[in-house]
């Protein structure tokens, strides 16, 4: 066996079989780990055994998945997984680290350094299997996440020809340039509710909450139109965050909280630069949905009207949302229990935190803003309705 390169199983990517790069210099136990993975699934798995391997070969090729060891000779697991996130060709590549270290500050330096889980050694196959194809359902998203965008701004180019033939198709033409915009959307939103079980019903909340608050704000029916569509995008940067971290039921370290900040950044990446009015929209929620009006805010401690106003709507509603519902660290309050902390503050939240105009409005219909909450989360509505609807 050559423990440079070692191959197991015949199929090609034109058979759709996910393909797993292992780097690990104990090649006896990349050698069990591979037949445990073609034995449990439809893999093609590669093996190198120091990190260079890993990263030229991680660098060239096509992968889904990288295992890789912490120690390694010439490169360890820590330097091969920076340089891969970083390289274009495999920077939305998952990573797993497989370790025999047990140390928090081990899992921490690998969470800084991109990894998206962590398997201890020995190996469980049972375990093994799971984690592998949770990450090979991230891959998923993630492909469609990176090649959505040229095949919109495609669309919109045929569509754009189509409208010059003749000016009596031009409103239906519009009508459906748009529906592939929601379309995109509703996908794009769903490696977020992915993620988050709890997820679903928040999207719809938010959206519909969305609706009626920039509707008292007296805004355009345009502008109405599309925070009603992109507010859902909000969290789609926390596909980038490892699920322990999101759903750890005890407070974050201060390393953890600054890999959750990066969820802001990560979703902008995400929707920057789309051909798409809505899709820029998105972008620029999702980078400004955590910046407070005073400047204490995150990432970029944007203050006042530095933060975009679509920012700083959703900004209100999601506090409002995220305190009034269930997560694995705390139960839900109450509207008037929520009302207190957004008005007079809790040391977490603080009324300086909103845009006071936002702010005055929100709570001048704070009961309309409570009856809409308890309507949707009493409702058959699920996440797929708010992008069915032609108007706000």
């Amino acid at each position: 066996m050559d423990s440079k390169d070692n191959k197991m199983g015949s199929p090609s990517k034109e058979n759709n079989m996910a393909k797993i790069l292992i780097a690990d210099d104990e090649v006896d136990i990349a050698q069990m780990i591979s037949e445990m993975l073609v034995m449990k699934g439809d893999y093609e798995v590669d093996q190198v055994s120091d990190g260079n391997a890993a990263i030229e070969k991680g660098t060239t090729q096509d992968y889904d998945l990288f295992l890789l060891d912490v120690n390694m000779p010439k490169a360890n697991g820590y330097e091969v997984c920076e340089t891969l996130k970083s390289h274009e060709n495999s920077s939305d590549v998952p990573v797993i680290f497989l370790t025999g270290l047990k140390d928090n500050d081990s899992k921490i330096k690998g969470l800084e350094a991109g990894a998206n889980d962590f398997l201890t050694k020995p190996v469980n196959i049972n375990e093994l299997h799971l984690r592998v194809n949770n990450m090979l359902k991230l891959r998923e998203y993630s492909k469609m996440l990176k090649n959505y965008n040229k095949e919109l701004k495609s669309e919109v180019q045929r569509k754009t020809r189509e409208l010059r033939s003749t000016m009596e198709d031009l409103e239906d033409a519009n009508d459906k340039i748009k529906s592939v915009y929601i379309n995109t959307i509703y996908r794009l939103s769903l490696a977020a509710e992915y993620k988050d079980p709890e997820t679903g019903k928040h999207l719809v909340r938010m959206s519909s909450l969305a609706a009626y608050l920039t509707k008292q704000l007296g805004l355009s029916e345009k502008m109405q139109e599309r925070i009603y569509f992109t507010s859902p995008m909000h969290d789609i940067g926390k596909i980038s965050v490892p699920d322990k971290i999101l759903t750890k039921p005890d407070k974050l370290t201060k390393e953890e909280f600054e890999i959750v900040k990066k969820h802001t950044s990560q979703g902008y990446k995400i929707l920057k630069d789309s051909d798409s009015e809505m899709l820029r929209m998105a972008a620029e929620i999702a980078l400004t949905h955590h910046e407070n009006y005073d400047g204490t805010g995150y990432p970029d401690n944007l203050k006042g009207d530095k933060i975009p106003l679509s920012g700083r709507i959703i900004k209100i509603l999601d506090v409002y949302d995220s305190l009034r519902s269930k997560r694995v660290y705390k139960k839900p309050f109450s509207h008037q229990k929520t009302m207190e902390i957004i008005t007079k503050g809790d040391g977490r939240v603080e009324p300086v935190h909103f845009d006071p105009d936002i702010l005055e409005v929100f709570i001048d219909n704070e009961a309309e803003v409570a009856s809409l909450f308890e309507d949707v989360n009493t409702s058959e509505l699920d996440f797929k309705h708010i992008f069915k609807s032609e108007t706000v």
